[in-house]
């Protein structure tokens, strides 16, 4: 199977329908009916992972991937906090961890519950002990999670009280 990486459009978004729900580690052969990653299950169709259960629950989860540009101190990093349990329930020691690709480029990919409304928040951390730097200002961020993934969510991190004002997120 050939999936092509997602492409950007001009306000940073992604394509959605063109990579497999999957990109960590699993059984991805050509004739296979499933493939399972920790204690998800995906089912096939047409070749690309669509829909996901948590195993024994029956609970339809999306992998979520949640990006941010941002370029910070040496030994500060970034963490997702949110309402749910694999966003911490807004505890940043739990949250999920963000991983950086370049010196500015912040990811995190996360199974959310399939058709839910999660709230969270990028936190500033020290990347070694987790304090907390700062919460981004304002309001809760509100995702809706599609029915099938995957799903991307691109925010931005102001400097600043006055660029807190033209925060945008494009999902």
């Amino acid at each position: 199977m050939n999936l092509r990486q997602p492409s950007r459009t001009l306000h940073g978004a992604f394509e959605a329908s063109t990579l497999c729900v999957y990109r960590r580690s699993g059984s991805h052969g050509e004739n296979a009916t499933h493939c399972s990653v920790g204690s998800l299950l995906c089912l096939r169709t047409i070749g690309i992972c669509k829909c996901c259960y948590r195993l024994g629950q029956g609970v339809a989860a999306v992998n979520v991937t949640f990006e941010l540009d941002k370029l910070v101190n040496f030994g500060e990093g970034f963490v997702v906090a949110g309402n749910v349990d694999e966003l911490g329930n807004w505890d940043p020691a739990q949250a999920a961890f963000m991983t950086v690709t370049g010196d500015r480029f912040w990811t995190v990919t996360v199974d959310l519950e399939a058709d839910t409304t999660v709230e969270y928040k990028p936190v500033k951390i020290e990347y070694d002990t987790r304090d907390v730097i700062q919460w981004l200002a304002g309001s809760n961020l509100k995702y809706t999670v599609p029915s099938e993934g995957p799903a991307y969510a691109y925010f931005e991190f102001p400097s600043s009280v006055e660029e807190n004002l033209r925060i945008k997120r494009i999902v």
